[in-house]
């Protein structure tokens, strides 16, 4: 989710809003998506525009999952 709609590409509204939790609870009315470009092969897609939201927040699940990616996590690095 992301709170600058500048960064999407693809922007297409909700047939109807949708609520989202935020973490500190808040709930929010989200009526527009898009795609956002990471680098020129991969793109973050179906990203929640959330107004009255100061952060981007990314769900490394649904992204490796759109690109059929693995990570794997150390303390002090990480594999792609």
């Amino acid at each position: 989710m992301t709170f600058d709609s500048t960064l999407l590409t693809s922007k297409t509204n909700l047939p109807r809003p949708i609520q989202v939790t935020l973490p500190d609870r808040a709930l929010r009315i989200v009526k527009q998506t898009g795609h956002i470009p990471m680098t020129s092969t991969l793109t973050l897609k179906n990203v929640l525009h959330v107004l009255d939201f100061k952060y981007n927040l990314l769900s490394v699940n649904k992204f490796l999952r759109d690109h059929n990616l693995y990570v794997t996590l150390y303390p002090d690095k990480c594999f792609f």
